[in-house]
């Protein structure tokens, strides 16, 4: 071929070159394959002219280089896939040889490696007609791209722990290398305590150190390492290292005295001698002298000189202790409240006088119903019916009180007048030593017409005929409060002289000792006293039980 035409196919295909490189750049040249794309461009799988290195996803393989003529082409490279990359583009064909011979067919393309969803590299054109060039090398094959995210380590990655990558303690989330864990040497706040470093003890927050030796982190991140670290006296570490009070008193590790009570303290503890011990509490002595006594280990002054040990392990100031500390007015020492007293008991009075020992002032005095004290005498009691009227512990009104006859004073009781084959009748019910006495006169139908006495419904003493004399009959009866009846009976017919009886100057009891306190309120029933109702009764301004005035009586009556 002559330099001359060689010159003019050159103008025409830049020509050609140009005027396509023109057209691209104005509007998208349509393609079924990379040949059909300019220098620089690859046919993509929408069917478009792109530049190279714009993939649908993945870079696009180069174009391998144009063989010599006659010569088989080299294969052109296969493109490198993106992450999810094309397959790349099929190696171009080798350019026409000299010789009219057909064309060598181009070199079909290696596939590129497939990305996640890549696809498949276009075919090679086929050569011009010339001469046969030879066949051009198979291109390699694009490996794999990694995926990080699926567990798997793979080429090109430092680490894949799937779905836990970029969490603490894994990989980071594009699998190139370890993310933030423990053993970095780098403290992450919300997730380490420590890593990889050291701290002085005591600036060890709220476990309470005392000392400077650094403590090292353990291999966990979560923790000190606290062997090295020390409490304070009085203090021990607890199970979680922590520094904790000791309890002296409980361990028994304190030095208190047996008879000191031991205080827990925070760090210590402290001893205090108990009440009736004196000392500094670890040491402790009883306190049993004059100069201390009591529960405070006091001094004994005033009219209490005396310390008393009481037994049982108290003691006390007292007056006396025996009778030689006591003299004067005040003789006796009285044991219950170790008080010098004028009398304890009856004992230490002149009991043949009357004296009694006032329990409430331990003097001697004579006692009297009504002072307020029990155990003194009552001075006899006899009935004369002086009050003008009949007494309040009696009943009835069968008999009256009479002027006409009477045995000393002004008045006697006299039975009133009674019908042929009736009686009257008068009870009484006052407090008796055991005897009754009492003085009658009268006069009625002898052997007919009676003057019968009744104890408790048994009759006692009976009378009948003249006996205008005042006579005095005794009885002898249950002591107590027995129902005393006085009674005058009539048979059917005829009466003779006064037709009554007269009663006098009733001797119920002696002189006796108090069966109540009139001033104290005391009370008693009339079952206590023998009878059958429950009535209450009160003390009498004598000083025995009110049986006659709060109506004491049997189920059949008086």
């Amino acid at each position: 071929m002559s330099l001359l035409r060689r010159i003019f196919q050159f103008s025409l295909i830049l020509s050609v070159f140009i005027i396509i490189s023109c057209q691209f750049e104005d509007e998208a040249i349509p393609c079924f394959t990379s040949f059909d794309c300019p220098e620089g461009y690859f046919c993509s799988v929408d069917g478009i002219c792109v530049p190279e290195g714009v993939g649908d996803t993945g870079n696009t393989g180069d174009t391998g280089a144009t063989g010599d003529t006659g010569n088989t082409s080299d294969t052109g490279n296969t493109g490198n896939t993106s992450d999810t990359g094309n397959t790349g583009n099929t190696g171009n064909t080798s350019d026409t040889g000299d010789t009219g011979d057909t064309s060598d067919t181009g070199n079909t393309g290696n596939t590129g490696n497939t990305g996640n969803t890549g696809n498949t590299g276009d075919t090679g054109n086929t050569g011009n007609t010339g001469n046969t060039g030879n066949t051009g090398n198979t291109g390699d094959t694009g490996d794999t791209a990694p995926v990080c995210g699926n567990g798997t380590k793979e080429e090109g990655e430092d680490c894949d722990d799937g779905t836990d990558n970029g969490k603490y303690g894994f990989c980071l989330a594009d699998c190139s290398g370890m993310g933030e864990r423990c053993g970095d040497s780098v403290v992450q706040d919300t997730q380490e305590l420590c890593d990889g470093n050291t701290i002085v003890c005591n600036l060890i927050e709220g476990m309470g150190y005392v000392n400077e030796l650094e403590a090292t982190c353990v291999a966990t991140c979560d923790k000190w390492d606290t062997s090295v670290c020390t409490c304070d006296a009085g203090y021990e570490k607890d199970v979680d290292g922590k520094c904790v009070d000791i309890d002296e008193c409980t361990a028994v590790t304190h030095n208190c005295d047996a008879n000191a009570d031991c205080e827990n303290t925070d760090g210590a503890f402290t001893c205090s001698c108990k009440d009736y011990y004196t000392g500094d509490g670890t040491s402790c002595t009883y306190c049993d002298q004059v100069t201390t006594c009591g529960s405070d280990c006091h001094e004994c002054t005033g009219d209490t000189l005396l310390c008393k040990d009481n037994g049982d392990g108290t003691t006390v100031c007292v007056q006396c202790i025996e009778e030689v500390n006591c003299d004067g007015e005040t003789p006796h020492c009285l044991v219950a409240d170790n008080t010098c007293v004028g009398c304890r008991d009856d004992s230490d009075c002149n009991t043949g006088a009357g004296e009694v020992c006032r329990t409430d002032t331990h003097t001697c005095e004579l006692n009297s119903c009504g002072d307020g004290y029990l155990g003194g005498t009552v001075p006899e009691f006899v009935e004369g019916f002086e009050s003008g009227s009949r007494p309040s512990y009696s009943a009835g009104s069968e008999w009256s009180i009479s002027t006409s006859q009477k045995h000393g004073g002004t008045y006697s009781l006299k039975s009133n007048s009674t019908s042929d084959d009736d009686y009257n009748s008068i009870a009484f019910i006052k407090y008796t030593d055991g005897q009754i006495c009492f003085w009658y006169a009268g006069e009625s139908e002898s052997s007919c017409d009676y003057l019968t006495v009744y104890v408790d419904g048994s009759v006692e003493f009976e009378v009948s005929g003249s006996h205008s004399t005042w006579t005095e009959k005794c009885i002898t009866v249950t002591a107590g409060y027995p129902t005393v009846v006085f009674e005058y009976s009539k048979d059917f017919m005829s009466s003779s002289g006064w037709d009554a009886f007269y009663i006098d100057d009733i001797k119920f009891h002696g002189e006796v000792a108090e069966q109540c306190e009139v001033s104290l309120p005391e009370t008693t029933s009339c079952e206590d006293l023998g009878y059958d109702n429950s009535q209450t009764v009160q003390c009498g301004s004598d000083c025995t039980w009110q049986a006659g005035e709060d109506e004491c009586e049997y189920d059949d009556g008086w």
